[in-house]
């Protein structure tokens, strides 16, 4: 369990790092998408490309939104594993020292019964 609880904070460190990947993905993708959308409004633009250009930089953008979509809902996400972790972990604590507790006292009187055994009493 102490395991677990010593990774949790390593997990959100690794997690935040890909948000801001992911952020920076979807800030270059809109860039992308505006600049795409901007050229295809050229006066000498062949039609064909001006319309897979048009659809190209729409779909940066989706994909942008999306990006930024889900770097909100996982940033939420975080503030709660946040107040989770500060609730439940130290409950975890309380619990795994309650444990150590009791199975080091059933070691002791299983040891002092075989010494019992062992002096004939």
């Amino acid at each position: 369990m102490r395991e677990v609880r010593e990774e949790i904070p390593l997990l959100r460190e690794d997690i935040s790092s890909l948000l801001n990947h992911q952020k920076e993905v979807a800030a270059s993708e809109t860039k992308s998408g505006t600049d795409f959308m901007t050229m295809s409004d050229h006066p000498n633009q062949h039609p064909q490309l001006k319309t897979i250009m048009q659809l190209f930089g729409t779909l940066l953008v989706t994909t942008s939104s999306n990006r930024y979509n889900m770097h909100a809902m996982i940033e939420q996400i975080k503030e709660e594993w946040k107040s989770m972790e500060a609730v439940d972990l130290k409950d975890i604590r309380v619990k795994q020292d309650q444990m150590n507790k009791s199975w080091s006292t059933k070691r002791y009187w299983d040891k002092e019964k075989k010494n019992r055994k062992v002096r004939g009493i």
